[in-house]
């Protein structure tokens, strides 16, 4: 019996630390998933969820684009469950851009057209990088997600011209744009308000990026809205289907960019599965002969003290940049001994491996473990 009473008080004290751990944060909205699909926050709009407690009475409040939703609610922590008592909305007309967010936001999920109290089931999870996340979920499954951190701005270095150079396949060989005959030269340019525009081989496309963030993948687009002109090209409309589709399919894309500021070099890639990465640069292919023989291998991966790399042509240099685009080592070809690099001192994660010959450069994604 004495077991069971210590284990019936640490559930509880939990779940109220729980409690604790919701009202002490300032929540940022992620996303909504309505009637089964994911809604991102639009690009600039930043919609705060605070959650308050005075004498044991807990209040809530969220804003939208133009109005304000708020309300007094209860925890249920044996069940996990957040119920609204009361509940108040402004009134304002929302006649602005992305109204239909709010609406979906306040109307969908808080509540509906009828002010109707919701109760919710809550989860919150802290993960080892120090994010949290709460989930709020109601009885028909749709939810809201929420951030304890704000969206950070998006790298400067991603708004730019870019020319696709390589495509990864998972632990495959990497497809050069250098070896397609006849020569083609696949753009992406990334404008400061997320709209972009680009070509495969014959055609041009457009479309929007809604830019957002997750908790263990730090950097994500989510292409909405993608056009493209439908021309049947006289060659390599396989490769085009495959390249349009990483925009059409509305999937998010998961990314990394860099720039050295010295030289004002830059490296943008993209994943829309794990694995299999569209690599970018931001100049224009070299010809056929510079770049089809630089071919290179890294392994192990996920590595834990080395890296090792096999290539037939002399590399001049190797950078090693994070995720988010920083670089944390440079080595020279004096500073490279033999074909492996110390990885030891890197947290483990995602990184990225940036070789250079005197004619070009590919770019290697590795896992420390």
């Amino acid at each position: 019996m004495r077991i069971i009473i210590v284990l019936v008080f640490f559930s509880t004290t939990t779940l109220f630390s729980q409690v604790s751990e919701i009202v002490n944060e300032t929540w940022y909205l992620r996303y909504l998933r309505i009637n089964g699909v994911n809604n991102y926050v639009p690009n600039d709009e930043t919609l705060i969820l605070d959650i308050n407690e005075v004498s044991g009475q807990y209040t809530a409040e969220t804003n939208g684009i133009v109005n304000t939703f708020d309300g007094s609610l209860t925890f249920d922590t044996v069940n996990e469950i957040l119920e609204f008592t009361n509940i108040n909305v402004t009134l304002f007309d929302c006649l602005i851009l992305n109204c239909d967010y709010e609406n979906l936001y306040f109307y969908e999920l808080l509540t509906d057209q009828f002010l109707t109290l919701k109760s919710f089931t809550y989860f919150y999870y802290e993960f080892s990088n120090g994010k949290k996340m709460l989930r709020l979920t109601d009885m028909f499954g749709n939810n809201a997600t929420y951030s304890n951190q704000p969206l950070e701005e998006p790298n400067p270095a991603l708004f730019r011209t870019w020319y696709l150079h390589s495509m990864d396949a998972d632990f495959g060989k990497t497809t050069y744009i250098a070896d397609y005959v006849p020569p083609m030269n696949p753009t992406l340019t990334i404008a400061e308000d997320l709209s972009f525009t680009g070509i495969g081989f014959c055609n041009e496309f457009s479309g929007d990026f809604i830019y957002t963030s997750g908790f263990l993948d730090p950097y994500l687009l989510l292409p909405m809205n993608f056009e493209e002109t439908g021309i049947t090209c006289s060659h390599h409309n396989g490769f085009e289907d495959n390249y349009f589709y990483q925009f059409s399919s509305m999937d998010l894309l998961y990314y990394n960019v860099w720039e050295n500021p010295s030289t004002g070099e830059a490296g943008f890639s993209f994943d829309l599965m794990p694995g299999f990465t569209f690599n970018f640069f931001n100049y224009p292919v070299l010809s056929v002969v510079d770049n089809q023989r630089f071919i290179v291998s890294i392994y192990p991966n996920p590595a834990s003290q080395s890296l090792h790399f096999t290539s037939l042509l002399d590399i001049e240099s190797i950078s090693i940049t994070s995720i988010d685009g920083k670089f944390l080592q440079s080595l020279n070809k004096g500073d490279i001994t033999g074909n492996s690099i110390d990885v030891s001192f890197l947290p483990v994660g995602i990184y990225f491996l940036v070789l250079e010959t005197q004619l070009s450069r590919t770019v290697k994604k590795f896992i420390k473990q």
